[in-house]
């Protein structure tokens, strides 16, 4: 299935689709703009490196 969105924050929409995500068990793909995929990625590296700091403390 394909979803062409509208936003006026790409910022909000990534971090709803973040969110989005990690309730449901399947994967998505950004296709288009790379702005957003960009913002993504963002996202991601610092939650992980966020996990990554909890899991080195214990």
């Amino acid at each position: 299935m394909e979803l062409k969105l509208q936003t006026d924050s790409l910022e909000v929409l990534g971090r709803q689709l973040m969110d989005y995500i990690s309730d449901i068990d399947t994967d998505i793909e950004v296709i288009e703009p790379e702005q957003l995929k960009c913002i993504i990625r963002k996202r991601l590296a610092r939650t992980t490196e966020h996990c990554m700091k909890l899991t080195c403390s214990l």
